[in-house]
C-alpha cells in the first residue's frame, strides 16, 4: 500500500476525519426516519473532501439508500452539462443498488453512440418504473435543447420521485457547488429560474426522502451563498469545515503509509518534512510518495524531494499551486503580484500598499479577489498555507537563494547568499550533493558545484573527496568548487588547483583563494 495523491482514497488508506463521517452517516440515519439533514463541506482543494465523501458513501450505501455525486470542477458547467449529468447519475446511482445485474454499464457510457443510448432507454423502460420512464423522457428532451421550467424541475425533482415510488431514498452530492454561480448568466436559466441557488431551495424544500450534501474549494464564495442572510440558501445548510490534519494525524499518515511500502520514513525527516510544509494530507501523500521513491531515506533524499516538487517549475506541487492561483489571479499581473508580496514579506495593509506604490484602497480589492488564500490576524496579511507561501515566495526576489534557505544547513545558507550576491541566478540543492556538491549555482550557461564546510584554518581535504569532487564536475561539466565558512567570511578555493599530499589536501591562509567568483574561468 502506497501514498496516493491522484485519485481520493477510501478504506485503509483513509485517514482522520472521524467526527466528520460520523456527522455525515447521522444525517443518513436521520434521512431514513424521515427527515433531512443538509450538509455542506468547505475546505481547500486536495484537503480531503472527496476522499471523505467517498468514505461515507462507502459505509452508508444500501438498497434502501441510493446515492450520486456531480463534480462541478473538472467540466466548466454549462445548464445542458450540469442538468445531463445530474439526471443521469441519478438513474444510474438507483439502477446500481436495484438491479445490478441487469445492465452492463452505467448509463453515462451509453452517451458516446446514440443507437446504444436508446437502446439502454428502451432496457430502462422495461424496469416498469412509471418515474424511471419519466426520466428517460426528460433526458430526450434535455438532449434536443428542449429547455423549459418543466423540464429542469422534472430533472431536479427525479431522485424524489424515484424515492417516492420505490419506497427508498436518495443522497444526493454535489462537489464545487459554487460553480454553479457561472449558471445565472445562461439565457436559459435566467428565463426559466432566475437564480439557479433559489431554484434550488425551491425544489428541494417539497422533498421528503432526498438529502443534499454539497462542497465546495472557494470558501469564501461558499459562505456567502450560504450565510449571507439575503441568500436563497441562507441557513438551510449545517456547514462542516474540512481543515488540514492535525500534527499527530499527519504524522500517522506518513509513519504508517511509509511502512506499509516497506520503505519506513525516519521520524527526524518526518519533522523536517512537516516543518516545511505543514499538515496538509496531498502535499505529504505526494512528498511522502516521491521521497520512497529515493533509493536512500536520509537528509539528502529529503531535500532532493522538496525541490524537484516544490522549487522545480515541473514538479507535482508546484504544477499544482500554479493551477490554483492561475484560477484565482486569472490575467491579472497586479493580483499575483500581491499575492508573491504578501509571501514574501506579510505586513499592514498600509505596509503592503506601501511596498507595490499602490493606493490602500486599491490593494485591498486585490486582496479580497484572493481571500481564500489570505489570512489576516492582528492586522496582518500573510498567506495562510505554510506551503504555498514557499511556492509564492520562489517567485520573489528571494528565488535565487530560496530552496537552499529553506533546506540547507547554516553553512549552506551563508554560502547562498554570498554567491547570490555575486549575480549567480539560481542556487538550489544539488542533485548529486550525496558526497560530492551541496549546491548548484548556475550563471549564464556556467554550473557551478559547491562543497560547503564550516571550518577554522588550516583544513584538511580528505584526498577521497577531492577525488569525488573532481571525478563528478568533469562527468557533469561543472566547476567544482569548495567554500569553507569560516566565522563570518566564506572563502571559495577551485578544486581544480588542489592537489593532496598523504591523507589529504591542506588549506590555509596561504592557499589561493578566488577573489572574484564571476572571473572563474571554465
Amino acid at each position: 500500500m502506497f501514498f496516493e495523491s491522484s485519485r481520493p482514497v477510501t478504506g485503509p488508506e483513509f485517514f482522520n476525519r472521524a467526527e466528520e463521517l460520523k456527522e455525515l452517516l447521522r444525517s443518513v440515519d436521520i434521512l431514513r426516519q424521515g427527515s433531512t439533514h443538509y450538509l455542506a463541506l468547505l475546505g481547500w482543494r486536495k484537503v480531503g473532501k472527496t476522499s471523505l465523501l467517498w468514505q461515507f458513501m462507502e459505509a452508508a450505501r444500501g438498497r434502501d439508500v441510493h446515492f450520486f455525486s456531480v463534480d462541478c470542477w473538472e467540466k466548466k458547467p454549462t445548464p445542458k452539462i450540469f442538468f445531463q449529468d445530474y439526471l443521469i447519475r441519478t438513474l444510474d446511482g438507483f439502477i446500481r443498488d436495484h438491479n445490478p445485474s441487469g445492465f452492463r454499464s452505467p448509463i453515462r457510457t451509453a452517451l458516446v453512440q446514440e443507437s446504444r443510448l436508446l437502446s439502454t432507454i428502451a432496457d430502462l423502460r422495461q424496469l416498469g418504473i412509471k418515474a424511471i420512464t419519466e426520466g428517460t423522457e426528460l433526458l430526450l428532451e434535455l438532449r434536443r435543447n428542449g429547455y423549459s421550467d418543466a423540464l429542469f424541475a422534472g430533472i431536479v425533482d427525479l431522485p424524489e420521485r424515484i424515492a417516492q415510488e420505490t419506497n427508498t431514498c436518495f443522497v444526493a452530492i454535489i462537489d464545487e457547488f459554487q460553480e454553479l454561480k457561472d449558471l445565472n448568466h445562461f439565457k436559459a436559466i435566467k428565463e426559466y429560474m432566475g437564480d439557479i441557488f433559489a431554484f434550488f431551495r425551491a425544489r428541494w424544500s417539497r422533498h421528503k426522502r432526498v438529502n443534499y450534501i454539497i462542497s465546495g474549494s472557494k470558501i469564501t464564495m461558499m459562505k456567502e451563498i450560504l450565510t449571507r442572510e439575503r441568500a436563497p440558501l441562507f441557513q438551510h445548510f449545517k456547514i462542516l469545515e474540512v481543515e488540514v490534519f492535525r500534527e499527530a494525524d499527519a504524522r500517522t499518515l506518513l509513519r504508517e503509509v511509509s511502512s506499509r511500502a516497506e520503505k519506513p520514513i525516519p521520524k527526524g525527516l518526518i519533522d523536517k518534512l512537516l516543518a516545511v510544509v505543514g499538515f496538509h494530507p496531498f502535499y505529504l501523500q505526494v512528498l511522502g510518495g516521491e521521497l520512497c521513491r529515493q533509493e536512500q531515506l536520509d537528509e539528502d533524499a529529503f531535500k532532493v524531494t522538496v525541490q524537484e516538487n516544490l522549487f522545480s517549475a515541473t514538479g507535482k506541487l508546484a504544477l499544482y499551486f500554479q493551477d490554483i492561483v492561475g484560477r484565482i489571479v486569472g490575467r491579472s499581473a497586479s493580483l499575483e503580484q500581491t499575492l508573491i508580496q504578501i509571501a514574501h514579506q506579510p505586513g499592514t495593509l498600509s505596509q503592503l500598499a506601501a511596498r507595490m506604490e499602490v493606493g490602500t484602497g486599491t490593494l485591498k480589492s486585490w486582496i479580497d479577489r484572493a481571500s481564500d488564500l489570505i489570512k489576516f490576524t492582528d492586522g496582518i496579511y500573510q498567506i495562510a498555507d505554510p506551503c504555498l507561501r514557499l511556492y509564492l515566495s520562489g517567485k520573489s526576489e528571494m528565488k535565487p537563494i530560496l530552496p537552499t534557505l529553506v533546506l540547507g544547513n547554516e553553512a549552506e545558507q551563508t554560502v547562498a547568499r554570498h554567491m547570490a550576491a555575486a549575480g549567480f541566478e539560481l542556487i538550489y540543492q544539488s542533485r548529486a550533493s550525496r558526497g560530492a556538491f551541496d549546491l548548484l549555482a548556475i550563471q549564464g550557461a556556467r554550473e557551478i558545484g559547491a562543497q560547503v564546510k564550516k571550518a577554522h584554518l588550516p583544513y584538511y581535504l580528505p584526498r577521497e573527496k577531492l577525488h569525488l569532487m573532481t571525478h563528478w564536475a568533469e562527468k557533469l561539466a561543472w566547476i567544482p568548487l569548495l567554500a569553507l565558512v569560516i566565522e563570518e567570511d566564506v572563502r571559495f578555493y577551485d578544486i581544480r588547483h588542489l592537489k593532496a599530499k598523504g591523507k589529504s589536501c591542506r588549506i590555509d591562509e596561504k592557499t589561493q583563494a578566488i577573489d572574484n567568483l564571476l572571473m572563474l574561468g571554465s
